[in-house]
């Protein structure tokens, strides 16, 4: 089962988040939600009234305890990949405006874009070097049509999803 953990938290006392179960699965109720929809979709979900909305239904005793009224849950993402969701709570129903919803939508993007630099930076940075040395003579034969040594030289290497990185190559 795939669920949710919490990374870092500001405001309230912890012991919400710590007590809510949150499932990325579809099929789960505790993944019907705000956050496991974000997950799973990429896309900013917002309840508008954490007691009366049913998809919330599994969190709202214990959002009533605390006077979570409405409740957003942005995806920070960068290029298609999805980094974290951050998690926003508000006092009053229907606190999550079209402008509020449009503004604190591009925030995961603004803040997906900061980790991705961050995340180069560190890459650029690093003083470990990699060489890699493949072999493969049907596609060099290909290349050149011939049994002759091909070099590859990577230019640039750029994450496209969690688990795929894109080489650009020179011949």
């Amino acid at each position: 089962r795939q669920e949710v953990t919490q990374d870092c938290m500001a405001g309230r006392e912890r012991s919400y988040l710590d007590e809510s179960r949150i499932s990325i699965e579809r099929t789960d109720v505790h993944g019907q939600g705000p956050t496991g929809t974000a997950v799973r979709t990429h896309e900013p979900q917002f309840v508008q009234d954490t007691q009366s909305e049913s998809e919330y239904e599994p969190w709202q005793t214990q959002a009533r305890e605390r006077g979570f009224r409405a409740s957003a849950a942005i995806p920070i993402l960068h290029d298609g990949v999805l980094y974290s969701v951050l998690n926003l709570y508000a006092a009053q129903p229907n606190a999550f405006t079209k402008p509020i919803r449009e503004a604190i939508g591009h925030l995961g993007l603004v803040i997906g874009h900061a980790i991705h630099a961050v995340e180069q930076r560190k890459a650029l940075l690093n003083e470990s070097v990699r060489e890699i040395e493949l072999r493969n003579e049907r596609f060099a034969q290909r290349l050149v049509g011939s049994n002759s040594d091909v070099l590859l030289s990577v230019v640039r290497t750029v994450p496209i999803s969690d688990d795929e990185i894109l080489h650009f190559m020179t011949v």
